[in-house]
């Protein structure tokens, strides 16, 4: 089996980035890379920050009514 057909089924590089006619582990490409994963990060952070807003209202909401 070709390693390179199973690393570009399993690989997470764009398709628009492998055809730039660069090396894979240049400096251009590791740049870009770095780029999405920390969009990724922070898009996931922040989605995760609203959730635990919205569960510490909820219990708050709940505390204020046990305490009535």
């Amino acid at each position: 089996q070709n390693m390179y057909a199973v690393f570009s089924l399993t690989s997470t590089y764009g398709h628009s980035q492998l055809k730039t006619g660069h090396p894979v582990r240049s400096a251009i490409h590791k740049q870009l890379n770095g780029r999405l994963v920390l969009r990724w990060v922070t898009t996931w952070e922040s989605l995760l920050l609203y959730v635990l807003f919205f569960f510490l209202l909820l219990i708050c909401g709940m505390l204020d009514h046990l305490h009535l």
